[in-house]
């Protein structure tokens, strides 16, 4: 998938979010959207996150970056590795439990672009 948007092409991938995450407890749309801002938030601020409304539906979103994932590895020992690589802008919004995910080296503005014309969200 990194090699076809690194080319310029756009990811949209859906997946069941309860399915997939184990949850809990169940929450709403808007607030998985909230969870994943606030995780973002706390976990790469750099990122700068954004929330976005996609025709009336909560979404995050992010521009690309050419340093926005960090990654790290942490031992046993204490001592842990980080990495910085490019990652594309992306956009997520839920819609009754199900994940969309829209990724491209593209602006957030476009993907949000994209995301309102999907005839679901109609």
């Amino acid at each position: 998938m990194g090699e076809g948007i690194s080319s310029g092409e756009i990811l949209l991938r859906m997946s069941d979010d309860d399915r997939y995450y184990g949850l809990s407890e169940p929450l709403n749309d808007s607030a998985k959207v909230m969870r994943d801002y606030q995780s973002i938030l706390e976990g790469n601020p750099a990122l700068n996150p954004q929330l976005v409304d996609i025709n009336g539906r909560l979404a995050w979103g992010n521009e690309a970056s050419a340093t926005g994932f960090v990654g790290t590895v942490r031992f046993p020992d204490g001592s842990e590795i980080s990495i910085k690589s490019a990652m594309p802008a992306r956009l997520r919004l839920y819609e009754n439990d199900t994940l969309i995910h829209l990724e491209g080296y593209i602006s957030l503005e476009e993907l949000a672009k994209i995301a309102r014309s999907l005839e679901s969200y109609r």
